[in-house]
């Protein structure tokens, strides 16, 4: 299989044996005896400064029992010490939250704007300290788009840049659906499960190149929109053909919790996978979304 570019399109299939086959030779890791641990659990425990380098407390915690009565075979999983480093760098990167007085935080989001915007906008915008209408053209709760990222931070406007600028024909599809009135906002995202061959996987990866969060942000995006936009028409068909049927699905707590459920069982199933480089989140992502889609929605 030849891999694409970051920004190629995505691969058709011809039909449903070639997808199949295409997800069926897609490189796993090996099997670990792992136990699922919350990215917010971990991400949440103390960090001790005298122990930087040691193994996250909450890494140690997933051991299994032949683990740690066979302490071999843990070291497989283990983390190296920059996949460590990467690890603590991440999880203050986290938790810093938007700085109006910071000239870093405010460069990011003048970045943002330039990748969103034209130059003549934000040249205007920046007479009114980026401030304007435009941004709630984007689904902003307000013309000054700081108020969005209380919550979630640099963190959140480092991902949407990189969404926007390396997906962009995505992004507007995204954005576009969103903010026509056809549906309400997207599903919130529950907490991901990760393993620790999983966490292994990633933070590989993340010491090669710092954008594999972002990356892997952005592709779990792609997939959820498309889960959710092809949801939205089941129950339009179910309109149509069975109302009864549709208002019970309208009713039913997974019509509306399938597609965060599904994002992270998507995002958990591409951590298995043997991402050496990151165009094989891209490459792999593809193939795992189309297969996964035509696997729910009843087509494979």
């Amino acid at each position: 299989m030849n891999k694409t570019s970051t920004k190629s399109k995505t691969h058709k299939f011809k039909n449903n044996d070639e997808l199949k086959n295409a997800y069926k030779q897609l490189p796993r890791l090996d099997k670990s005896e792992d136990d699922d641990l919350g990215l917010e659990e971990f991400l949440n425990v103390g960090v001790d400064e005298n122990a930087r380098l040691e193994q996250p407390l909450s890494h140690e915690e997933q051991q299994s029992l032949c683990m740690k009565m066979f302490p071999a075979l843990a070291s497989k999983t283990n983390l190296s010490q920059a996949e460590i480093e990467q690890f603590y760098e991440l999880k203050t990167v986290k938790v810093i939250k938007y700085d109006l007085e910071s000239t870093n935080h405010e460069a990011q989001l003048l970045q943002l704007a330039n990748v969103l915007f034209s130059e003549m906008i934000v040249r205007d915008s920046q007479l009114n300290n980026l401030k304007g209408s435009q941004w709630r053209e984007f689904g902003f709760q307000s013309d000054n788009p700081r108020t969005d990222f209380r919550g979630a931070g640099i963190l959140a406007v480092e991902n949407l840049r990189y969404f926007a600028q390396r997906y962009d024909e995505h992004f507007l599809i995204v954005f576009f659906h969103l903010t026509n009135g056809e549906q309400s906002v997207m599903p919130h995202l529950l907490k991901y499960k990760a393993k620790r061959s999983q966490l292994k996987n990633f933070l590989r990866l993340q010491t090669k190149d710092t954008n594999t969060l972002a990356e892997i942000h952005s592709i779990a995006l792609c997939f959820m929109f498309h889960f959710w936009k092809k949801n939205v028409k089941r129950l339009e068909n179910e309109k149509q053909n069975n109302p009864k049927k549709a208002q019970q699905l309208i009713m039913s707590k997974s019509y509306n919790s399938e597609p965060s459920e599904w994002t992270f069982k998507f995002i958990q199933t591409l951590l298995s996978f043997k991402l050496n480089e990151l165009v094989d989140v891209k490459f792999y992502g593809e193939i795992l979304s189309q297969y996964y889609l035509k696997k729910k929605f009843k087509m494979v």
